[in-house]
């Protein structure tokens, strides 16, 4: 297991390196869970919700300057400026929750960009170290051995810190009960 961790390291730093602009693209795409396309919507809604309240802002204006003419009663004023408050303290809820979004998407970039920095690092590694390991690793999965085609196959996955699985799969093919090799797989997402 060993050989394996340390040549999944070795080839997401070499890619970190080669290709930053893709790796970092790869990144948060996973960890976003989700394209980019919704925090272009909820900058859009963030805008819209932004509009509106200006606009309520003006109507209780409008509203207490034609109570204050005479032009509304009382009882009108004060129906009218409770309906205006009650849209925008919900309005003012929405745009706090969507200003928390963004904030939480600014803070995963910040994240996926010093652990893409981080691993650049150790692209020529030789030695697996306990720091390096606790740097960079969450979890490794194992699973079972399978046997394909006469020869015996385990899969090993490695769960980086906060980005998680990368896009790689670990095959280590065994020969006569013992250990022969290890081959990390791009697993693809499409």
């Amino acid at each position: 297991m060993y050989e394996v961790v340390l040549a999944d390291i070795e080839q997401h730093a070499k890619k970190a390196i080669d290709d930053p602009e893709s790796f970092y693209k790869e990144l948060m795409k996973k960890v976003e869970g989700r394209s980019s396309k919704d925090t272009i919507e909820v900058i859009k809604e963030l805008e819209t919700l932004k509009s509106r309240n200006a606009e309520l802002d003006k109507m209780f204006v409008s509203t207490y300057e034609d109570k204050s003419k005479g032009i509304l009663s009382e009882k009108r004023f004060l129906m009218l400026s409770e309906s205006i408050e009650k849209e925008q303290s919900d309005i003012l809820g929405k745009i706090a929750t969507l200003e928390k979004r963004l904030e939480v998407a600014g803070s995963k970039a910040r994240k996926v960009e010093e652990f893409a920095q981080e691993i650049r690092q150790y692209a020529e590694i030789t030695e697996l170290t306990d720091e390096i390991l606790h740097k960079l690793i969450q979890r490794i999965e194992v699973g079972r051995t399978e046997e394909i085609a006469g020869e015996r196959i385990q899969h090993i996955k490695v769960i980086y810190d906060f980005v998680g699985e990368i896009g790689t799969d670990v095959e280590i093919e065994f020969m006569n009960g013992n250990y022969k090799s290890a081959k990390v797989c791009l697993v693809s997402d499409k």
